[in-house]
């Protein structure tokens, strides 16, 4: 089912729950640390918090992000599309799709170049150009996350497996063994993809290919600066890197369920996730970055290094800008 709206994304901002389960509103666990590879800094100051807490007034749940440098665009539960400026605050726009929730969100370029994808729940994608908007209903199972090299490259993932668009439409391509996959990560035409139990997944050659991997728990988010030096996150903590040609397993700094992981370089890389966590790795040791909130943080993403947006539960939303 396909449905042309003529409203381009104006403004999007909200996102709530993702993952092949829903995720927890309250604490999972015990938000005690661990670990030589985050820095002590003990003194006699208090510990200051880091982001400004741009909130937005719903109760919906924030699930994926994009900044762009001019703007913030956000989706959420009940197919909201949120955009803040700093200028004009948080707007928001709900799309066609049945009320249900999107879940990832990729995008590239600002205003009149801007170009984004949204997928959810229920097979939803949500295409957006200059040209407009067009809502694809592909019939499958819940996307979870989304990425893209450019418009004539995307990659759409979750439980009912991958789905690639080279520029016309969308096609099924099928996993090595019927991976449920939470997020993706693309560059040029290869991709890969992380999910339960473990699961890693590569596409090579236009096919799906397993990676060993050294974990069985539920990786939630992959990012990377380039194709080797990629990190994943997951539950209780769960960090791991990839170095073109190995995933390992990193030291946990938290036992906090981690959900998202920002990298855009291989000297500032981001991850945030239960009960408003939020931590910093500079090329050598992890460090939190104190957000003053606690509640889940869902995803995150920015303009630069010094630049990024993460968010999560009931309308939350925090701007980094370095400190």
């Amino acid at each position: 089912m396909t449905t042309q709206c003529s409203s381009a994304w104006m403004l999007l901002t909200a996102l709530f729950v993702c993952g092949c389960e829903d995720k927890p509103i309250t604490a999972d666990d015990t938000g005690d640390t661990s670990g030589d590879t985050v820095t002590d800094d003990t003194d006699d100051t208090e510990p200051q918090v880091v982001w400004v807490n741009e909130r937005a007034e719903t109760s919906d749940t924030f699930n994926g992000v994009y900044a762009s440098g001019r703007g913030v665009y956000v989706v959420s539960t009940d197919s909201g599309l949120y955009t803040f400026t700093s200028s004009g605050g948080w707007t928001v726009e709900e799309l066609a799709v049945d009320e249900e929730d999107l879940k990832g969100l990729w995008g590239q370029g600002q205003e009149d170049t801007l170009s984004m994808v949204a997928v959810g729940d229920a097979g939803w994608v949500v295409q957006h150009t200059t040209a407009g908007s067009q809502i694809d209903d592909l019939g499958t199972a819940n996307f979870e996350g989304v990425d893209a090299s450019g418009d004539s490259f995307i990659v759409a993932v979750g439980w009912g497996g991958a789905y690639v668009n080279t520029g016309a439409a969308w096609a099924y391509e099928a996993l090595p063994n019927h991976e449920r996959l939470n997020d993706v990560w693309v560059t040029g035409t290869s991709a890969i993809a992380v999910g339960e139990e473990g699961a890693i997944v590569r596409r090579q050659s236009d096919s799906w290919v397993s990676m060993e991997s050294p974990t069985d728990d539920p990786i939630n988010g992959i990012d990377g600066s380039a194709d080797n030096d990629l990190w994943a996150v997951g539950q209780d903590g769960l960090v791991m890197h990839f170095d073109g040609s190995l995933w390992t397993l990193q030291e946990a700094f938290t036992s906090q369920t981690l959900w998202a992981v920002y990298a855009p370089a291989a000297s500032s890389v981001f991850a945030v996730g239960n009960n408003g966590t939020a931590f910093h790795y500079d090329g050598q040791v992890w460090r939190e970055l104190l957000t003053g909130v606690d509640e889940n943080l869902y995803a995150i993403h920015g303009a630069s290094t010094d630049d990024c947006w993460a968010v999560g539960n009931r309308g939350t939303a925090l701007h980094y800008s370095g400190g």
